[in-house]
């Protein structure tokens, strides 16, 4: 898989050698089936750390990402605004009002982004493109009405 300046992305996810961990990796691995780069690194084997160090020269041809979130993280006042839009539109039956406190975390999962929205007990993620992109389909929409 190599973009239009033929460049390969690889996105390198990081798990620790517990067993919570452990069904993760193994039900990453399942969904990566079909890509023919997978691979589980063990930086614990020689060969394998000296890879990953190689990785992170960033060698021509290859852009090498890794999928590490801050522990710290608040949604700005644009995503915010979005959020609030998506949720009044996509999910009436919380009867939310945006004066309410919103609890909202982002989450990674196998490579994509999600928002977890938590209030009075209810929860969701949402992939977190959908958000971003909610105003353009309104948009859209309303265009289509007028």
């Amino acid at each position: 898989m190599q973009d239009e300046n033929n460049i390969s992305p690889f996105l390198f996810t990081h798990y620790t050698h517990h067993d919570t961990d452990k069904e993760r990796v193994e039900r990453h691995m399942r969904l990566l089936w079909m890509d023919q780069y997978r691979f589980l690194y063990d930086s614990t084997k020689q060969e394998h750390f000296e890879k990953l160090k190689q990785a992170a020269l960033q060698p021509e041809g290859f852009r090498i990402y890794i999928n590490l979130l801050p522990k710290k993280w608040k949604a700005n006042d644009m995503l915010k605004m979005k959020i609030n839009k998506y949720m009044l539109h996509k999910l009436p039956w919380w009867k939310y009002s945006p004066a309410d406190k919103l609890n909202v975390t982002l989450k990674e999962r196998y490579g994509q982004l999600y928002i977890a929205l938590l209030w009075k007990g209810q929860q969701t993620e949402v992939h977190l493109d959908e958000i971003e992109n909610f105003s353009d389909v309104l948009r859209h929409e309303f265009l289509q009405q007028h």
